[in-house]
């Protein structure tokens, strides 16, 4: 498997973004502890000292001036990283319908325009960052999730009501549908750590499933403040790696192991130390299987995934 996995985020400015970086900075100098990296080194899984980080926010500034700012990472740690954290920097976040999404605020953001130019802005940033990587990359949200009542969200159960939708500037479509319908239009692997109804609208797995992209997200109804803490780096990274294996072996929309996983740790009734016993535990048995099965099928262990927007430029749903 290639060595180098792009890993676009979100708000990348955020808590739990600052220290997934921080943690797999400090890892590449030994600095990092088993706890920090559950999952270690494995020969099917991309290395952490590949990880190359990159992403949105409203707010500007490095990396490093998030992770101060949310005292993400022991002080004592960042000195021998500060270099590195300090060259990680936002691109100018988009927010879907010319303000910024609730809960939100900054000014590292882009003017307005229409839905499409902005999955346009963001598959631009995408497809400069994997070619700077050389090629493979994952979309993570853990910025603020679109907030949307049920009833709004059937209105992008089919693909056809999402794509008028997406025409006639519909202000229901967040940014979260946004990055993730620009992610899979462009064969990159999407992972939701937010309550966003995105990764759950049938138009969006079903057109991963066309494009044969992977997704994974967050169920509804679990702990709503989880993807913006610190505690959540570990998941971050590992299933950041997760969904890079999946997409190498051929799968195409809801990763229902990795989706379960972003939920377990809702810290109601069990000790957070036994949740994620639990959850890594459930992810290496679901890493073991697949290897086995790919080892059966002779399955190729570095499935490249093209840019498909070139195949369906202009394709819309009858």
């Amino acid at each position: 498997m290639a060595s180098q996995l792009g890993v676009a985020i979100i708000g990348l400015s955020g808590q739990a973004a600052s220290a997934a970086v921080a943690t797999v900075e400090l890892a590449r100098r030994g600095r990092s502890s088993r706890a920090d990296l559950p999952l270690g080194d494995r020969p099917n899984l991309a290395p952490y000292s590949g990880f190359r980080f990159a992403g949105w926010d409203m707010k500007g500034g490095s990396v490093l001036d998030a992770a101060f700012r949310h005292e993400a990472v022991d002080p004592q740690k960042l000195g021998t990283i500060e270099a590195a954290l300090r060259a990680v920097k936002p691109w100018p976040a988009l927010t879907g319908d010319g303000g910024a999404p609730q809960g939100c605020s900054g000014e590292h953001k882009r003017g307005e325009i229409t839905l499409r130019e902005r999955i346009e802005c963001i598959q631009d940033d995408l497809d400069r960052f994997r070619q700077s990587v050389g090629g493979r990359a994952v979309a993570v949200n853990l910025s603020t999730p679109d907030f949307l009542t049920s009833r709004a969200a059937e209105a992008f159960q089919s693909r056809r009501a999402l794509e008028e939708a997406l025409d006639q500037q519909d202000r229901k479509i967040g940014p979260a549908m946004l990055y993730a319908y620009a992610a899979i239009d462009c064969g990159v692997p999407f992972v939701d750590f937010t309550e966003s109804p995105a990764t759950c609208a049938s138009s969006i797995i079903d057109f991963a499933i066309e494009r044969g992209v992977p997704l994974a997200g967050r169920p509804r109804g679990t702990e709503p403040s989880f993807h913006r803490s610190a505690e959540a780096a570990p998941l971050v990274i590992e299933v950041t790696r997760l969904i890079d294996y999946a997409a190498a072996h051929g799968a195409r929309g809801t990763v229902e192991t990795l989706s379960q996983s972003l939920g377990q740790l809702s810290g109601l009734s069990r000790s957070k130390a036994r949740a994620e016993l639990d959850i890594f535990g459930s992810l290496k048995l679901w890493l073991r299987e697949q290897e086995a099965r790919a080892d059966e099928d002779g399955t190729s262990q570095a499935i490249s995934l093209p840019d498909r927007r070139e195949q369906s430029a202009g394709v819309r749903l009858n």
